[in-house]
């Protein structure tokens, strides 16, 4: 519970003596392990408060760009050396009932992890780093503010976020024998995941998007899976829901189906293996591959229902990972996602623990991104669910066809990319560079900046950046496109008479990007006036 409760006195509770940390993370999984090992390696005191695991894992698939947050991390030596399945793309039966293979590009592999495994492993990296880490824990209350001064959960959801360098979290929790401990610290993180710690205290908030079960199975083959790519993660549209399946040997795979509770008839009296059957063989490539395999345990269920918060920061905690919003697993992106929330948090707290004056800037930044990223990710799923109403009309599609694109709705400050890869004008400005045989590029009076905190290394800072339009909720602004600084890029455009020599410059002052990138930075500028080019006006 959060709330204006002042803590029992210690002679009432089997206590001992409170601990002061920089950070306190609540909970143990990708995001909070992410952000512990970073922390605790930039030289912060912190503290992991760990619940105990269920004895049910998940299979789930790691695509190849969650290397670049374990190199980040510092832990894809010792990813490498767990040996997980490695997966060399997905197969789909999706809009159709023609298999669609998406092969990883540049032939990259991604992992197929047991979630148990890969997140013992990860907690035991954070634990290497220097984070203290507390096992079988169960936190019964967390404080806000000044002793003097605790606020209730109605006063965190409203109040803003300040620079208060006074004050701190105070938690109490049980360890593994149930005996009660204190511990205070500057900055606390939620990372508890669907159970939501904090996030559950007024700051959660499901909007008005459908029900998702996902019921698992565990099935084993005699031999290899009879597949064209035996390590393909399995994606299948159904008509009233859809199954994926997740390889984590050659013999074992899970197969989960996602099903809507209020539309697909489960009785009270009815097991989830019934349920689980029936629903596995409404599927036609799931049901043929599951039928000459043997189920290994007996199938689970598990909520999969979206949320999102109505803020995700306060003015000493972050709502992280999983903990802050949850996304449809069709992107297969659930566990990036967190890694990358924790990789962010990590970042602010330590921003705010050594640039006390940054401390709101940096809190507000972290708000903004994830209210950003959950949209981003929803209008993802949005369009999938769209593509499978071609084949079915079931309420479940429909259900989430319409909800989805409700929610879809981006009013961020920063641009997006998808939608400028497809602008015409962006298009049209990139075929008038192919063909012109020399540029003479010059910025406009569309050229403007505005100052924004972004990351940079591990701090939050304030830098210049190009604003690219204005909506008419907030100022579309971007220092970086697609990697290309776009500052660099249009102060750097009128010294140079040929493209290649522009992107040799380029590479030569700047962190190298490929050309493509640079080429779509470059076309953008263009496309919306911010550069001019004399040989070929657009």
């Amino acid at each position: 519970v959060i709330g204006l409760r002042q803590p029992a006195p210690l002679s009432n509770l089997s206590v001992s003596k409170p601990s002061y940390y920089d950070v306190s993370i609540i909970g143990g999984g990708p995001a909070g392990s992410a952000a512990a090992r970073l922390l605790a390696s930039w030289g912060h005191s912190v503290i992991v408060l760990d619940r105990t695991h269920s004895t049910m894992s998940l299979g789930e698939s790691l695509p190849p760009s969650c290397r670049k947050l374990f190199d980040v991390l510092g832990v894809t030596a010792s990813i490498d050396d767990a040996k997980f399945y490695r997966s060399a793309g997905n197969t789909v039966w999706w809009e159709d009932r023609e298999p669609r293979s998406e092969i990883f590009v540049d032939g990259l592999k991604g992992h197929q992890v047991l979630r148990r495994d890969f997140d013992r492993l990860l907690l035991s990296c954070a634990e290497t780093a220097g984070a203290s880490v507390l096992r079988q824990t169960n936190v019964k209350q967390v404080n806000f503010g000044r002793s003097s001064e605790r606020r209730s959960t109605s006063d965190l959801i409203s109040w803003p976020i300040s620079d208060d360098h006074k004050a701190n979290v105070q938690i109490e929790y049980n360890d593994e024998t149930g005996h009660r401990h204190i511990l205070t610290s500057r900055f606390t993180l939620d990372c508890s995941g669907r159970a939501g710690v904090i996030a559950k205290q007024g700051f959660r908030t499901h909007q008005d998007s459908p029900d998702t079960l996902a019921l698992v199975g565990v099935w084993q083959h005699d031999t290899k899976w009879p597949l064209e790519e035996p390590s393909h993660t399995l994606v299948e549209a159904f008509e009233s829901g859809w199954a994926w399946s997740v390889p984590v040997s050659d013999s074992i795979r899970y197969f989960t189906v996602m099903l809507d509770p209020k539309l697909t008839r489960v009785a009270r009296d009815s097991s989830a293996e019934s349920v689980y059957q029936r629903e596995l063989r409404k599927t036609e490539h799931c049901s043929n591959l599951t039928a000459a395999a043997t189920l290994q345990q007996r199938p689970w269920g598990c909520d999969a229902s979206l949320y999102t918060a109505r803020r995700f920061a306060g003015s000493n905690f972050l709502l992280v990972g999983d903990a802050a919003s949850f996304i449809d697993p069709l992107s297969s992106f659930g566990v990036k996602k967190a890694l990358a929330s924790g990789w962010m948090a990590a970042i602010v707290a330590h921003t705010a623990l050594t640039q006390p004056k940054m401390h709101k800037a940096a809190f507000e930044l972290f708000d903004s991104r994830e209210r950003e990223v959950y949209t981003s990710y929803v209008s993802q799923s949005a369009s999938y669910f769209k593509n499978a109403l071609t084949q079915a009309q079931h309420p479940f599609w429909t259900g989430r066809a319409n909800s989805f694109d409700d929610l879809a709705v981006v009013n961020s400050g920063y641009p997006d990319v998808e939608q400028l890869r497809r602008d015409k004008n962006v298009l049209s400005a990139f075929e008038a560079l192919k063909q012109s045989s020399a540029i003479a590029l010059r910025p406009t009076s569309a050229f403007r900046l505005t100052r924004r905190a972004v990351i940079n290394g591990r701090n939050v800072v304030f830098e210049d950046q190009v604003i690219l339009g204005e909506g008419s909720e907030d100022v579309q602004a971007t220092c970086f496109l697609r990697g290309v600084n776009l500052v660099r890029l249009v102060e750097m455009a009128s010294s140079h008479r040929q493209v290649p020599d522009l992107y040799e410059a380029y590479n030569r002052e700047c962190v190298p990007v490929n050309l493509p990138d640079f080429l779509g930075a470059l076309s953008v500028l263009l496309a919306i006036g911010i550069l001019e080019n004399a040989e070929c006006q657009i």
